[in-house]
C-alpha cells in the first residue's frame, strides 16, 4: 500500500515522506505518490529536501513504480521551484487559505487531491 521514507542519523530526524504506491491506492496504476513530506528547520533545507525526493524516486523505482506524483503549495516556493528543477510538472492547482496572510511552511509536499 505504500511506506514511509525517513532521512536523517541515530535519534536524529531531518526529513521524512509517506508515499502511496500503485492500483488500490490514491497513487493509481505504476505511480508513487508521495502525500506528505516535510523537512525538519534545523536541516540544510534545500539540500536535504533533494535527498528526500531522490529517496522517494528511489522506492518508486525499487517497486518498479514508473512515475512520482506530490503535491505542494505555491506559497511554498522554494519547495515548489525546487521540484520544477527535478522534473516535476504541474497538473492540478488548488489553493490553500492562510489567515493572517503569513508564509507557510517552507519545504513541505501535502495532499492537495
Amino acid at each position: 500500500m505504500g511506506d514511509t521514507v525517513p532521512l536523517g542519523s541515530g535519534d536524529s530526524v531531518d526529513a521524512f515522506a509517506v508515499c502511496h504506491l500503485d492500483t488500490g491506492t490514491e497513487a493509481g496504476a505504476d505511480t508513487c505518490y508521495i502525500k506528505f513530506a516535510a523537512v525538519s528547520p534545523r536541516a540544510p533545507a534545500d539540500h536535504v529536501f533533494g535527498q528526500l525526493l531522490d529517496a522517494c524516486e528511489t522506492l518508486a523505482v525499487q517497486q518498479g513504480m514508473r512515475r512520482v506524483e506530490a503535491g505542494v503549495n505555491l506559497n511554498r516556493g522554494l519547495a515548489y521551484r525546487s521540484m520544477l528543477r527535478r522534473g516535476f510538472t504541474a497538473e492540478l492547482y488548488g489553493v490553500s487559505m492562510h489567515r493572517p496572510d503569513a508564509p507557510a511552511y517552507i519545504y513541505v509536499v501535502d495532499d492537495l487531491r
